[in-house]
């Protein structure tokens, strides 16, 4: 009788100890939920939350995932997004809904999920290097685009992806006829994804494929990234002989009207206008 009790008790132990074990393993792959903050408004732009209510978006407003951004013609909005300490800037007449913000603190790392859904408009991000198991996509109508540590822009309008720096992978699917083809393209930095509107039945996938960003694209960028970014600075020269020149390159701004360039030029400390 003892036996059959010391084995009970046994049992009880084990059952005990494996439902508190299992409770523990669920709330350490729980993700918490993150937030994104309004950093800056030009303009005129609103949030709309998951319950429908909508209110006017103002610097320091804090969204979560449910809320959905949109901005008014000639207005931008610049959003902070803290636990992954990702910026992303909303160009004019943009709609942004916020579908998971996410973080789990392991050890030493932090493991984010972040999936933006771009409905309307322009999107500029600068998403640094991502932990092992971190997730960053923005889904657009002609694409999913997942971040790997980059500066990149994408047109929901036209389906373009651009990139400056880092890369990124766009996954994009056609509806043909009852087929549907898919294809995965990796853009890197200094490259561009144009996604046609419309497809040819004849023609397949597979002809899909990231080019050299064309030079006048560029300069739109490279002037987000210059008042978005510590590292980038762009110099205009309007009073060139010959002709009306650009120069761009990484810097780290110093304080006091300075920078010290990293590349190109050599190494030198300067002063912008």
């Amino acid at each position: 009788m003892k036996s059959i009790d010391n084995h009970k008790k046994l049992w009880a132990g084990l059952l005990a100890c494996l439902l508190v074990c299992g409770w523990n393993q669920a709330r350490a792959d729980q993700m918490l939920p993150a937030s994104a903050v309004v950093q800056a408004v030009q303009g005129t732009a609103q949030v709309l939350d998951a319950q429908g209510l909508t209110r006017p978006l103002t610097a320091g407003t804090r969204l979560q995932a449910g809320d959905t951004v949109v901005t008014a013609a000639a207005s931008t909005t610049d959003l902070l997004l803290p636990e992954t300490g990702a910026t992303i800037g909303l160009e004019a007449e943009s709609r942004l809904k916020i579908e998971q913000l996410a973080y789990r603190d392991e050890g030493n790392r932090r493991l984010t999920k972040t999936l933006l859904d771009l409905q309307d408009g322009e999107l500029l991000g600068n998403v640094g290097k991502l932990a092992i198991g971190s997730s960053f996509e923005v889904r657009m109508p002609s694409g999913l685009v997942s971040v790997r540590g980059t500066i990149f822009y994408v047109n929901a309008l036209l389906g373009d992806v651009h990139v400056t720096s880092g890369k990124v992978n766009v996954t994009v699917a056609v509806h043909i006829g009852s087929a549907t083809q898919s294809k995965t393209v990796e853009v890197g930095s200094g490259q561009s994804l144009f996604i046609p509107k419309l497809w040819d039945p004849r023609s397949s996938l597979n002809s899909l494929e990231a080019v050299r960003t064309p030079f006048l694209l560029q300069p739109k960028l490279l002037d987000w990234f210059a008042n978005h970014t510590s590292i980038f600075e762009k110099y205009h020269f309007p009073d060139a002989e010959m002709a009306d020149i650009t120069a761009t390159f990484k810097a780290t701004r110093l304080g006091w009207g300075r920078v010290w360039i990293l590349s190109p030029p050599e190494v030198d400390v300067v002063s912008y206008y």
